[in-house]
């Protein structure tokens, strides 16, 4: 990579691995930001009450009963893509068990099965995956092959990952001997530096 800039660096090492032009170009403008050293905080001064917005209540006792149709267009979306490293884990988080035998992935399963069953249509789940979590989370779902949930087209779409950097230089980081070390954990902003 020697005579590339950082930019065409971080990009080569995202292409690797299949991210999309989107991708990049999101995290290209972050780069950008950071290299300008444009402050994106918000002044605290800044921040005023919203203004004008309706009642809970009154906007519950305004709405309709739920149209079964529109149900079935729906999707539920969970985010999914933690390991419970915090917590001494390297899976996710979702295949801890909150009762013998049961995850909270399979409480989530049973959440949808009573939605469609409630509406009488196959409501979607759609797991907002990491790199990370994917392969168990997906593993666990082969349980549940029957009812639709083993079908990754179906059911994952997984988060976009970025590199980690060098401190001084922006440039990638470089783990030979753990390449997945090179990447920032799944929902974490930007950059994790290094020296």
């Amino acid at each position: 990579m020697r005579g590339m800039s950082s930019f065409e660096q971080i990009e080569s090492k995202m292409k690797s691995v299949g991210l999309s032009e989107a991708a990049i170009n999101a995290f290209r403008h972050s780069v950008h930001v950071l290299e300008s050293k444009q402050s994106m905080l918000i002044p605290e001064s800044d921040i005023v009450p919203a203004e004008g917005v309706a009642d809970w209540d009154a906007l519950v006792a305004a709405t309709p009963e739920a149209d079964a149709a529109l149900l079935a267009q729906s999707v539920l979306i969970k985010l999914n893509g933690g390991l419970g490293t915090s917590m001494g884990l390297q899976k996710a988080k979702s295949l801890l068990e909150i009762k013998p035998g049961v995850t909270f992935l399979d409480l989530i399963v049973r959440q949808v099965k009573s939605l469609r069953a409630a509406a009488g249509y196959p409501v979607n789940l759609l797991l907002m995956n990491s790199f990370s979590t994917s392969e168990d989370t997906m593993a666990h779902l082969s349980r549940y092959a029957e009812d639709g949930f083993a079908d990754a087209d179906k059911v994952e779409m997984i988060q976009n990952r970025v590199p980690k950097l060098v401190t001084d230089t922006l440039a990638p980081v470089s783990f030979p001997a753990n390449p997945e070390l090179e990447w920032c954990p799944p929902g974490q902003w930007l950059v994790v530096a290094y020296r």
